[in-house]
């Protein structure tokens, strides 16, 4: 019985080492690469971000389509702030300083799970590029 359980065990260490392996691997490989010279910048599909808590979101979300553009919910209640208050569907690009839309931006993710909307992958690259002078 003892034995089981060790088999049991090790069985269920294997299967999460190769689970946390794989998500690694997928993580990495959703990144924008910039080339050699450059670090990869974590590009993040709209699909999977919840535009009213601005984080990454594991689940999926729910897709409101307002005005002819996708926005996405985590839950009910986000859906709803999504369609009634349109601020929520804004924001601002960090590296220049204007509103962009944010189911037209370039999304881009944090390691803390939030994230960041920019105009464009030019604008995304010229932020992480001055964040890495600094």
């Amino acid at each position: 019985m003892r034995r089981r359980n060790m088999l049991a065990r090790i069985s269920a260490a294997v299967v999460l080492t190769v689970a946390v392996v794989a998500a690694v691997f997928y993580f990495n490989s959703q990144a924008v690469e910039a080339g050699p010279e450059k670090a990869a910048i974590p590009q993040v599909e709209p699909s999977r971000v919840c535009m009213v808590q601005d984080r990454v979101s594991f689940m999926g979300n729910i897709p409101v389509e307002i005005e002819g553009k996708t926005y996405f919910g985590c839950c009910p209640n986000c859906v709803g702030r999504l369609m009634s208050a349109g601020a929520l569907r804004h924001a601002i690009d960090p590296a220049t300083g204007n509103v962009v839309d944010k189911a037209e931006s370039f999304i881009v993710s944090r390691e803390d799970g939030t994230v960041m909307y920019f105009e464009s992958e030019k604008t995304a690259r010229d932020f992480h590029k001055a964040k890495e002078s600094d």
